[in-house]
């Protein structure tokens, strides 16, 4: 395997590590029976965070299969392409074969030329022997022939006519040798044609082999890329596989996330009392007379009333409220009796029941609510804040735009 995929690999069983170790929370968070905001809060955000993996990872898996998707279409234009070079090469090998058969029968035909060309040569050779004889016969027996030709004339006309049908013998003995020859110069000049022609066919075979070598190159250059796109597209389902079973397991966790989030609400639903306290013994409700928390209510107050301001701000509206609840000034003891008090906070109802229908608070005020909540406070036991310019100059704290007192 290549060693990119084995990082890859390496990669995706790391992240897997690091979902087990997610779900391993799940588990702590059940063990250790945390229940409340703060415990819900917690689950919400690694439920998102579990989805946003998830979301990651099947991403990853949709590329991978476009991945794979491209490499077979790939593939299957090689496999195309080297079926049309099988097929040319058949063509090039059936002309081969055809020249093959060509030149086998130009040459059954230059033998059976060369045959005839002997024979015509052999009668030339007998007819000019033949005629060698004849003159020879004659010249070395003119006499005798010439005194049987006058014994056996009856006339001197007969005699005549036997000389003549001598000559007649000779002009036929050279016009046969003429003839032999013709003969013999028209077979040997066919028998050059058809070497011409064999010569051509034999050009015409090496071109078809070299043709054939060609394809023969070609076909396995495809192969060869036929092959390495088979390995690519191995290495790349198993990336996939290993992919698939990641998405699996944040899937599965995702779930567990989800299930554990349904059993707190579920408590927080069920909670009408209280459901923690915090410090000098305060009580903090899941679901107070507005149907809410009372980390969301104190969060969007804090949201309304200094959503603007610096954290430390936003923590001293929060501790504004909690040393209310706590002080014998104020006879409201409850988060919610405190800021519907008449008179006492400007955002309630209109303005503080819009940010809490539209969940305008934001982290940040969630921070500031639950660290005051929990008994920590910049502006000591300051009861009221207002405009700096509307404030008293003395035992004062102003941060941002308040002055706590």
């Amino acid at each position: 395997m290549k060693k990119r995929t084995v990082q890859k690999l390496k990669r995706v069983l790391a992240r897997a590590s690091r979902h087990a170790a997610g779900a391993w929370l799940v588990c702590a968070l059940a063990a250790a029976g945390t229940i409340g905001v703060r415990a819900t809060e917690d689950i919400r955000k690694a439920l998102e965070d579990a989805r946003n993996r998830a979301n990651a990872t099947r991403s990853e898996l949709n590329d991978a299969r476009n991945n794979i998707d491209s490499l077979e279409a790939g593939r299957e234009a090689l496999q195309n392409n080297m079926n049309s070079l099988n097929d040319e090469l058949y063509a090039v090998g059936q002309n081969l074969l055809s020249i093959n058969d060509r030149i086998d029968d130009k040459r059954l035909e230059i033998e059976a030329m060369e045959e005839e060309l002997k024979a015509a040569s052999d009668l030339r050779e007998t007819q000019y022997e033949q005629m060698k004889l004849r003159i020879q016969f004659i010249y070395e027996r003119q006499d005798f022939v010439l005194a049987d030709m006058l014994t056996q004339s009856s006339s001197l006309s007969e005699f005549i006519n036997q000389g003549s049908y001598i000559e007649a013998l000779s002009a036929y003995d050279r016009e046969m040798l003429e003839q032999y020859k013709g003969i013999e110069s028209q077979i040997a000049f066919q028998k050059t044609q058809l070497e011409a022609e064999l010569q051509d066919l034999e050009g015409m075979q090496q071109e078809q082999v070299a043709e054939q070598e060609k394809f023969y190159g070609l076909i396995s250059d495809v192969s060869e890329n036929i092959v390495r796109y088979n390995n690519e597209i191995s290495i790349a389902e198993v990336e996939a596989e290993a992919i698939r079973t990641l998405l699996a397991q944040q899937q599965a966790e995702v779930s567990d996330w989800e299930k554990k989030l349904q059993e707190q609400l579920k408590i927080s639903q069920e909670a009408r009392a209280g459901a923690w306290t915090s410090v000098d013994g305060l009580t903090f409700y899941e679901k107070n007379e507005m149907g809410i928390s009372d980390l969301e209510l104190l969060a969007n107050v804090i949201y309304t009333e200094s959503g603007n301001q610096p954290y430390e701000g936003q923590v001293g509206v929060g501790a504004v409220v909690i040393n209310r609840m706590r002080s014998a000034r104020f006879k409201q003891n409850t988060m919610y009796e405190v800021i519907t008090a008449p008179g006492q906070f400007s955002v309630y109802p209109t303005f503080l029941q819009r940010s809490i229908d539209n969940g305008w608070a934001t982290e940040a005020c969630y921070k500031a609510a639950r660290d005051a909540m929990s008994g920590y406070s910049t502006v000591g036991d300051c009861l009221f804040f207002c405009a700096p310019r509307l404030g008293p100059k003395e035992n004062s704290i102003i941060i941002g735009g308040h002055c706590f007192y």
